[in-house]
């Protein structure tokens, strides 16, 4: 019997000049790489830093809110008890969803509804929907276009369009008065309902605007995130402020002012708030909706609702009457007072570089001098030695 000795060690293999070049390549990259990621975060620093004209909060005046009708929930009722729902597609070429009132005699009015931020599709709203179509109305759901919608790029045109669209494929349905076909957007599809307003007066006949911002995409996200830091020193939010406005050189959609296009339409308006909405200053929204719709708004600010206003606040019943009825006017504010009366804090200017993109470009020159220069270094010495 015979014992094998110990296993020998495995030999080392010397790394060749091959080896050796990838290795360093793979250092310079390194450095490189953590030299331009230091000099963009200090470069961010420097910007935000440097920021002036930043403002805290100011609140709002008190609205003049008069007392909203309130139904007992044993004598609430709908007109209509069943809906019907057929799904189709849109001139846009969206897939869509009408839900219609079941048993109409005639002609009812109906409504387009344009979701918010994000990927919606025809099943989001479909509570608002089938309240709605309860009420009397026609209502159309689409999936919302995915291409052209990101968080750097917007095309409200285009969603614009879209909405439109579906206005004329909901006003081409049996049963649907083309001539009463109106728009409902929700949170982001506020702004896109007053733009396709403001573009076709005449095919849009109201809008519906629920948990609106009114204020600017940039002004809101200041809103958000100083009301989360409010119990901070005001530098920590003066500088997550100047942080966000870095953003607006390249996300342009977050400086979109929804002021003008509410002015410029013609049609009866009707817009709710929840009164606990956290991310939309209520207070100040409902000032300047008011103050570009004029008489022909009317305003609601439901007790107990959120940025998602539930059917079982009974908004979508009111909203329906109100359509049914022919839009008439109401000049008070009707509800409870919102929660809070603050709006957004006022927006700083951010220094040198104010714009990220000169931040970015300067930190891969770095990086690339970096990963360059040192590798020229060695080969200066290896000259000087030999």
């Amino acid at each position: 019997m015979s014992t094998a000795g110990p296993t020998p060690p495995p030999e080392r293999l010397e790394a060749g000049p091959r080896g050796r070049r990838r290795s360093g390549l793979t250092r310079r990259v390194v450095r490189g790489l953590l030299a331009g990621l230091v000099t963009a975060v200090l470069l961010a620093a420097l910007s935000v830093s440097t920021a002036t004209g930043w403002g805290a909060p100011e609140e709002a005046a008190p609205l003049e809110v008069a007392e909203l009708p309130v139904v007992p929930i044993w004598v609430q009722h709908l007109p209509y008890a069943f809906v019907d729902r057929v799904d189709l597609v849109t001139d846009a070429g969206l897939p869509a969803r009408v839900v219609r009132p079941r048993g109409a005699e005639g002609t009812v009015p109906g409504v387009v509804l344009v979701d918010g931020s994000g990927a919606t599709t025809r099943d989001d709203l479909a509570a608002e929907a089938e309240a709605l179509a309860r009420g009397g109305l026609a209502v159309l759901t689409y999936d919302k276009r995915t291409s052209g919608y990101g968080p750097l790029r917007r095309s409200y045109d285009r969603l614009a369009d879209d909405a439109l669209g579906a206005v004329t494929t909901l006003g081409r349905q049996r049963g649907v008065d083309p001539g009463r076909v109106g728009l409902l957007g929700v949170s982001e599809g506020t702004g896109v309902t007053a733009l396709a307003a403001a573009r076709d007066p005449g095919g849009v006949a109201f809008t519906v605007l629920v948990s609106a911002p009114v204020v600017t995409p940039l002004e809101q996200a200041a809103y958000v995130v100083d009301r989360r830091l409010a119990g901070l020193p005001a530098v920590v939010r003066e500088a997550a402020a100047a942080g966000l406005v870095l953003g607006r050189p390249v996300a342009r959609w977050l400086g979109t002012d929804v002021v003008p296009q509410l002015a410029a339409g013609t049609q009866p308006s009707y817009a709710v708030w929840g009164a606990d909405d956290a991310t939309v200053p209520v207070a100040v929204a409902a000032r300047r909706y008011e103050g570009a719709v004029g008489a022909r708004g009317r305003v609601e600010v439901v007790a107990g609702a959120g940025h998602r206003v539930g059917v079982g606040t009974g908004w979508a019943e009111r909203v329906s009457d109100w359509v049914r009825q022919g839009y008439p006017r109401d000049d008070r504010v009707r509800g409870v007072q919102p929660a809070t009366l603050g709006g957004p804090p006022t927006l700083p200017r951010p220094g040198w570089p104010a714009d990220p993109r000169v931040a970015l470009g300067l930190a891969v020159l770095v990086a690339l001098a970096v990963a360059v220069l040192p590798r020229r270094g060695r080969r200066l010495r290896s000259a000087r030695s030999g």
